[in-house]
This record gives C-alpha cells, sequence and structure tokens, in this order.
C-alpha cells in the first residue's frame, strides 16, 4: 500500500480549534506546531503529528483560515525537513522530507528524501511526491515513491 494512500491532502476541517481539541483529547500523544501567524488577514500554518512513534512522525501541514483548515502538505516518515517559509510568508516551491539513517548489516548507513512540490493551482504540494531518493553515504539514487520507505 503506498504511503501516501491516506493522505488527507486538499481536504479541509471546518471549527478546526475545537476538532483539534477533540483529537488531542483522544489522542495525547497528538503535537501541534503553528508555522507562522499573518493575523492581519487571518491566515496561519499548523503542523500536526503524531509524536508517538519515537522515529519518522507522520506530519500534516494545513493552512488555517479563520476557523477552516486545509490540509496542504502530507509527509509520512518524516523525521526531519526544509520547510521554510519566505519573509513575507510565501510557501517554498519544494520541501525535501528525510528519514532517520539506518543502519546496515554490511556497515554504513541509508534514508530516504523525498521532494514534494509546491502546485500554485491548487494550492497545495499534491497528493503525491515530486521525486524520491535512497541516500547511502553520499550517494543519491533516484527510487519509485512507492517503494522508498522499503
Amino acid at each position: 500500500m503506498s504511503p501516501w494512500a491516506d493522505t488527507p491532502v486538499g481536504t479541509c476541517i471546518r471549527h478546526f480549534a475545537r476538532a483539534t481539541r477533540a483529537r488531542q483529547a483522544e489522542n495525547p500523544d497528538l503535537r501541534l506546531a503553528k508555522e507562522i501567524s499573518w493575523s492581519s488577514v487571518g491566515k496561519s500554518y499548523v503542523w500536526i503529528w503524531d509524536d508517538a512513534p519515537s522515529r519518522n512522525p507522520t506530519r500534516t501541514l494545513y493552512k488555517v483560515v479563520r476557523d477552516t483548515a486545509c490540509a496542504i502538505l502530507f509527509m509520512p516518515f518524516d523525521d526531519g525537513h526544509d520547510f521554510k517559509l519566505g519573509p513575507r510568508g510565501q510557501l517554498p516551491q519544494f520541501v525535501r522530507s528525510t528519514t532517520s539513517p539506518m543502519a546496515l548489516s554490511a556497515g554504513g548507513s541509508i534514508s530516504s528524501a523525498v521532494v514534494y512540490r509546491f502546485d500554485k493551482k491548487t494550492g497545495t504540494y499534491g497528493q503525491y511526491p515530486y521525486a524520491c531518493e535512497r541516500l547511502s553515504g553520499e550517494k543519491a539514487t533516484q527510487v519509485d515513491c512507492e517503494t522508498v520507505f522499503d
């Protein structure tokens, strides 16, 4: 099954604050982090992830306008990423997500990187990644996104 099969990208939640409080009551490991707030236009970006897995949690970025939030980026198995808003709050064109390196029995380590590209037409990073790589030492090899985490 694709890691992106259950992507929420493109779906919106009305009464976001209330819905989020209810989800946190059900799951105390659910974490929220506000990326930035644009109070003059009533817009902000909020990350939500489940902190229960100690490595590579799945993160979702929501664009919040008033009390409605729409998922714009979904990153399964994200242990780190380079998402950074521009000086005027503009979204980056590309976001790169990486997994924690895993030791190989023959020595060395391997990890994965997934690149998401912002689509100005939809206002999201899409429901599927732009590119995927397997990282081994200094070498990066393009791989099928369906198997990038195998």
